[in-house]
């Protein structure tokens, strides 16, 4: 009995465990290139009073340089006294480097967003199948950032690809590796609510520290970073890009805190204007100017009443205390979580088939040939006729549907037929068998358990 009671509970959680994984569905990632893979590479060794003087040899970016001598090793890569995190070290602290790897797509259809992952010091130019994949000034060496590059896409072919770096070290520490990853669907929107950036742009000041992608900027996450010496005469601002539209429902701003001066608070260095972009239209969502928090951990929130739609966000440094930087550190935004896709809706009326018309046609037949048609099958027809009367047009033989037949069609059947009824639908029934299949499951554990017990008081 135990061991049919064991049987049973296993059996349980096998049906649970079907029904959770025919349920589940996101977008599914596929590495393209994984970190710390072995990459072909060229160094030379720089003089920092003379700059950058090396250049890599004349087809390196299609691989049609047969005379060069490449080596090959492992990802991180860095010069000497580079950064720890490395795997290889080149034999020079000032260099210029230049690195190639191969890696396949098995199916380019099938990508929908790409992201690269990057760990660099200092300025790396990235070449997918010898075009600018992407490009950066300064170092971003205590983690890999993601970018976003899904605009490339195009970049891409089916079966080989050739990805090539360049990247150098005059001043201070060095580092690099890439990966990229894949995507079947672009999520907009996370599971949590955050917007998914896809860059950032910014206007009337410089960089400071770098403008990056803020898809995973954090709270306290100081790498969405820009700055200058305030100027009133300007516009200083920085506009980050959604994946794609979503319906806002807040947005968080934070300053950097540099330590520089700030208002009597000791807390506020200036304010910022907000607005959300939708399209060419740019909507201002505060109505006071919100302050530069320079609390460390902490900024300012906007809440929307109302979930409004935008494709990106701007925010516009409206004040600035002293004529130090004006910066704007991190932003996130969040948004209405799209609901899952109802299933369709099935008429439960089966269509009635018209019947043929018994009356004979009027018109005589044509006398069939005595050479059978090349088309012609053993099987039964599953077109409509019309009796004996093989010469029957199309047009008779195909039964009339009223206008408020054909609309009633359109509109109960989205297009596309059943089988897209079925995917649409597909998680949402899913989900009703697999909980079905749950509780008849556990009800048949208390069952037998019931049972046995009675049995042994007995």
């Amino acid at each position: 009995m135990k061991k049919f009671l064991s049987i049973l509970m296993a059996l349980a959680l096998l049906l649970c465990g079907a029904a959770v994984f025919a349920v589940s569905s996101s977008a599914e990632e596929v590495y393209l290139l994984e970190s710390a893979s072995d990459w072909d590479y060229l160094v030379y060794e720089e003089d920092p009073a003379a700059g950058l003087t090396a250049t890599a040899p004349e087809g390196w970016l299609t691989g049609t340089d047969t005379e060069t001598s490449w080596e090959e090793s492992t990802a991180p890569f860095a010069g000497q006294g580079g950064n720890g995190l490395a795997v290889t070290f080149f034999e020079y602290a000032n260099f210029s480097a230049f690195l190639r790897t191969t890696f396949t797509v098995e199916d380019l259809s099938s990508v929908k967003e790409l992201e690269l992952n990057v760990i660099y010091d200092e300025n790396p130019t990235i070449y997918l199948n010898g075009e600018v994949l992407w490009s950066a000034d300064g170092y971003q060496d205590r983690d890999y950032v993601t970018y976003n590059v899904s605009d490339s896409i195009s970049l891409l072919k089916e079966g080989e690809n050739t990805l090539c770096v360049e990247f150098s070290n005059v001043y201070g520490g060095s580092i690099f590796d890439a990966y990229l990853v894949a995507y079947d669907e672009i999520t907009i929107v996370d599971e949590e609510g955050y917007v998914q950036f896809s860059g950032a742009t910014s206007e009337g000041f410089v960089s400071f520290g770098g403008i990056n992608d803020p898809t995973n900027v954090l709270d306290g996450d100081q790498s969405s970073v820009c700055g200058s010496g305030w100027n009133p005469d300007v516009t200083q601002s920085i506009t980050a890009t959604f994946k794609g539209a979503a319906k806002i429902t807040s947005v968080y701003v934070q300053c950097k805190n540099e330590g520089t001066t700030t208002h009597e608070d000791g807390i506020t260095r200036g304010s910022y204007d907000i607005y959300l972009i939708n399209g060419d239209t740019e909507t201002k969502i505060n109505e006071e100017p919100v302050p530069a928090l320079t609390i460390d951990d902490g900024g300012y929130t906007i809440m929307l009443d109302e979930a409004t739609e935008a494709t990106g966000v701007k925010i516009v440094i409206t004040d600035w205390l002293g004529d130090k930087w004006a910066c704007l550190a991190d932003v996130m935004v969040t948004a209405e979580i799209p609901a899952e896709p109802e299933p369709p809706v099935v008429d439960p009326t089966p269509s009635e088939e018209p019947t043929p018309s018994e009356e004979p046609s009027e018109e005589p037949s044509e006398i069939p040939s005595e050479e059978p048609s090349a088309s012609t099958s053993e099987e039964p027809s599953t077109e409509i006729s019309k009796g004996d009367d093989s010469s029957a047009s199309a047009e008779e033989s195909t039964p009339a549907v009223s206008e408020d037949e054909d609309k009633t069609s359109e509109t109960s059947k989205p297009a596309g037929g059943d089988k897209n009824d079925d995917d649409k639908g597909g998680n949402s029934i899913g989900l009703v068998i697999g909980i079905v299949v749950a509780v008849i499951a556990v009800i048949a554990i208390v069952v037998v358990v019931v049972v046995v017990l009675k049995k042994k008081k007995a």
